[in-house]
């Protein structure tokens, strides 16, 4: 309990009613705010919880990267495969091409 100062002057009852409500009405304030901070505190304990649900972790996300690394490591080999092989099937062709003038030339050469 709050004393009151020896010079403090007596308080009327309507003083003290109004002290009074405006009391409670802080508190009423108080009291609301506190709930909106309560139900705050709960949507981010959600949103927190659906985060560390949804989220991959740090692990997962190298076994993510290493998987695309081996799959681009294979992408160049099969590039160099390719290349390989387009340069290997020019040459055939050029030489196909020449096939049959090469034939002609042997048999006409064969017939002298």
């Amino acid at each position: 309990m709050v004393r009151s100062k020896p010079n403090d002057p007596p308080v009327t009852r309507s003083e003290f009613q109004q002290e009074t409500q405006a009391v409670r009405s802080d508190i009423k304030t108080l009291d609301d705010k506190v709930n909106r901070i309560a139900v705050e505190l709960q949507n981010t304990q959600r949103d927190v919880r659906d985060i560390k649900e949804t989220m991959f972790t740090k692990d997962e996300g190298q076994k993510i990267m290493g998987g695309i690394d081996k799959v681009m490591q294979r992408i160049e080999v099969f590039d160099r495969k390719a290349l390989t092989q387009d340069h290997r099937l020019g040459n055939l062709e050029k030489s196909s091409e020449d096939h049959e003038s090469r034939i002609t030339s042997l048999e006409s050469s064969a017939a002298k």
